[in-house]
């Protein structure tokens, strides 16, 4: 058997597989309450999917078309929520003032979680 036919049969499969993984997405997506937000870790739990890469493929697709909205939520130090929602990590600044706890704050990694959320860019879609 040729080289093309061979490296065709294992392509193939995870073709498939990301291409049923992004409809799951897209479905649990359009079917979520407006106000829902997901963390990376929990769209894992609730898809059933084990590959990080894979998902996070998916979901930066899946943004691109705009079926889901991706945010950069910063963290208040004291575990009181968030203080602030970004697009992107480039926007979120070095230093903020954290209104939870009355104090300008120096941000880290920690204070940082990407959450993802139906699109509200076009509207919701059944």
């Amino acid at each position: 058997m040729n080289t093309f036919w061979t490296k065709l049969k294992r392509l193939t499969p995870r073709h498939s597989r990301r291409r049923n993984l992004a409809q799951e997405a897209t479905a649990l997506f359009r079917k979520a309450p407006e106000d829902s937000v997901y963390t990376l870790g929990l769209l894992l739990q609730k898809l059933d999917v084990t590959s990080t890469e894979e998902l996070a493929s998916v979901l930066a697709d899946l943004t691109h078309k705009g079926v889901v909205d991706k945010i950069v939520r910063l963290d208040s130090p004291s575990k009181s929520g968030g203080i602030g929602d970004y697009s992107s990590v480039t926007e979120v600044p070095s230093e903020v003032f954290d209104w939870r706890a009355d104090r300008t704050i120096r941000v880290r990694p920690e204070n940082i979680t990407i959450l993802f959320r139906p699109s509200r860019r076009h509207g919701r879609r059944a």
